[in-house]
């Protein structure tokens, strides 16, 4: 059978039982044939026999089939059959009177055949058919032997006569089984390569395309987060007790985006804000979000013992200013640009919401506070609220400005950031 009529849909593994279901039906249909074969040829040579023996082996395995059938028990119909196959020649030798020893009982070599073609794996098992095969020989002969002094002449040439003949049709019948067994086991082994690659094109792919997903997800959210949702996906909510939230915002750029391009504006928030990751991320700092022209990063939602985020936010807020400043050159130099920087210290809830375009976000007061003294600081200053003043007076020198006014009335004492005492 040409690989064109091997149906692609079904697994190699499928298609060797189907190929062993196979052989092992030709072979035993082969026995089948040359003992129906045999009893004729008795009858035409006048050669005496004893009929039943031979009914009772086709009887078997007739009914060995049709077990199988009942019962889809394919170990058990393939020891039954090679079983039958051995000693089924040598049933037919005994029931020939004298027992002249014509080349039958060699159609036994069918069994271990059989065994390697079919499935009994192991050479333990294929050796032990081979022995019993060598077995079944040894005791022909010795029937032979036990009875030689009752063959008169015409038996001993009628049984030189079929000897040969025997020996055709069996070597035939190994020839073509070996010769089929091969060619479709090629095939079959063809198709297991082709679906490996198949499935290994597959997975790399696959792999691929969550490579992708990874880095993409891992750019829309935090490293940690990204890894939390991917093992185990729910709903993630953290209370951080005491984090340092910074708010900085680009002064007056909504005016100054009506004199730009579209590409203009992109190109220059795109510098910015990838400037402004790159201090963040030196100085252990979680951007959040941009919103619009406004930057967001928080300092301590993942801080080691002993970690000083809220000194490290004020550096990278007057790292921000710097950068701004050293950053507007070239198609951009007569812009004027300049940041109004907020921060806070205290307690906020952080988490991913959203199903569709997921977003990592905090919120409390304390984010409230950053993002009022953001609104309420001049241009190129940085305000901070009691607590972060009051945990950096001994890094920092500070000055007190007016209240800030939060909604609901309530006042925010505010205290503007002007230099590193070390500086």
């Amino acid at each position: 059978m040409s690989a064109d009529n091997l149906k692609l849909s079904v697994q190699p593994y499928q298609l060797l039982k189907n190929l062993q279901m196979q052989m092992l039906t030709a072979i035993s249909f082969a026995m089948s044939i040359f003992l129906l074969l045999w009893l004729g040829a008795c009858s035409y040579l006048v050669v005496s026999y004893v009929w039943y023996g031979i009914v009772l082996c086709q009887l078997i395995s007739t009914l060995a089939f049709a077990h199988y059938w009942w019962s889809k028990n394919f170990t058990w119909l393939r020891r039954t059959q090679i079983l039958f196959l051995l000693l089924t020649p040598l049933v037919v030798q005994l029931s020939i009177v004298g027992a002249h020893l014509s080349g039958i009982v060699f159609w036994s070599f069918l069994a271990p055949l059989a065994a390697f073609l079919v499935g009994e794996q192991g050479k333990t098992r294929i050796g032990a058919w081979g022995a019993a095969y060598l077995a079944t020989i040894a005791c022909a002969y010795a029937l032979v032997w036990q009875q030689g002094v009752s063959i008169d002449l015409a038996d001993a040439q009628l049984a030189q006569f079929l000897m040969p003949i025997n020996f055709a049709l069996l070597s035939g019948l190994v020839a073509w089984s070996l010769y089929y067994y091969s060619q479709r086991r090629t095939e079959i082994e063809q198709l297991r390569k082709n679906q490996f690659f198949d499935l290994r094109t597959q997975h790399d792919v696959a792999n691929s395309s969550n490579q992708r997903n990874l880095t993409l997800i891992n750019n829309l959210l935090p490293d940690r987060i990204a890894h939390r949702l991917l093992d185990a996906p729910a709903m993630i909510a953290d209370g951080h007790a005491d984090v340092t939230v910074m708010f900085a915002d680009l002064v007056g750029f909504s005016k100054m985006s009506d004199s730009l391009s579209a590409q203009q504006i992109v190109l220059l928030l795109n510098r910015l804000f990838s400037g402004f990751d790159a201090i963040a991320d030196l100085h252990g700092l979680e951007k959040i979000k941009t919103i619009g022209d406004a930057y967001m990063c928080v300092g301590g939602l993942q801080a080691k013992a002993g970690e000083d985020y809220l000194y490290q936010v004020l550096l990278a807020a007057e790292e921000f200013n710097t950068f701004i400043s050293s950053e507007l050159s070239g198609e951009f130099a007569d812009l004027e640009l300049q940041l109004h920087i907020g921060i806070a210290t205290g307690a906020v809830v952080a988490g991913v919401i959203g199903r569709i375009r997921l977003t990592y976000d905090v919120w409390g007061k304390t984010v409230n506070m950053a993002s009022r003294l953001c609104d309420g600081s001049r241009p190129g200053q940085v305000l901070l609220d009691r607590t972060s003043r009051q945990r950096m007076e001994q890094h920092f020198e500070f000055e007190p400005v007016p209240d800030l006014t939060l909604k609901g009335g309530t006042q925010l004492p505010a205290y503007a950031l002007l230099r590193h005492k070390s500086s």
